[in-house]
C-alpha cells in the first residue's frame, strides 16, 4: 500500500513539474493507455500595439511626470532667477488630464511665464512643444523640417502627440 502511494505522490509530482515547464517550445506528448494526447501552451506576444512599441505607455515616466507637476506647485516668484512667475494651480491640472491620457510620456516642463511647456523631441526635424496656460495653448511643431506654429485646444493636444509617434 505505501508503495503504491509513493508511486502515485512521484507521477504527481512528476506530472506536475511536467505540466508546469513552459520553456520548451516543442509539442508535449502524454502516453496514456497507447493513446497520444497532445498539450499545446500557446506562447505570443499582445497584438494591442501599445505594447509594441517600447516608447509607449510607461508607467515610470508616467509617475515621474506626475512628480514633477506636484513639485511646480512649490514654485515662487522668481523661482528661475530671471522673474518667473509661479505655476497656476489650474495649468497644473491642465496638463495632469492631459499626460494622463497620453501612449507617450512627454517632457514638461515649467517656464517662467507661468506656463507649462509640453515636449516630444525625435530630432531636430521632428519634434513638439506646447505651452499650456490658463488662457491659451500654443503648439510650435517641426515635421519632417517643415515649422507649425498654431493655437490649439486641449482636445487637439493627444491627437497631435499620438500622430507625432505614428
Amino acid at each position: 500500500m505505501e508503495r503504491n502511494s509513493l508511486i502515485k505522490t512521484s507521477m504527481i509530482a512528476s506530472l506536475s513539474l511536467f505540466m508546469t515547464d513552459s520553456t520548451c517550445r516543442l509539442p508535449r506528448y502524454i502516453e496514456q493507455n497507447q493513446a497520444v494526447q497532445s498539450i499545446s501552451i500557446p506562447i505570443h506576444t499582445p497584438t494591442s500595439t501599445r505594447f509594441n512599441n517600447s516608447d509607449r505607455y510607461s508607467l515610470e515616466k508616467l509617475k515621474l511626470n506626475k512628480r514633477k507637476l506636484s513639485s511646480f506647485m512649490d514654485l515662487q516668484s522668481n523661482w528661475n532667477g530671471y522673474n518667473g512667475k509661479p505655476i497656476d494651480k489650474n495649468v497644473i491640472e491642465t496638463v495632469e488630464g492631459i499626460i494622463l491620457n497620453l501612449d507617450f510620456q512627454p517632457q514638461i516642463f515649467p517656464t517662467g511665464r507661468g506656463t507649462i511647456q509640453i515636449e516630444s523631441y525625435k530630432d531636430d526635424n521632428n519634434l513638439i512643444e506646447i505651452e499650456i496656460s490658463k488662457d491659451s495653448n500654443f503648439l510650435y511643431q517641426v515635421d519632417n523640417g517643415e515649422e507649425i506654429e498654431k493655437d490649439v485646444n486641449i482636445k487637439e493636444i493627444k491627437n497631435i502627440i499620438t500622430l507625432f509617434y505614428a
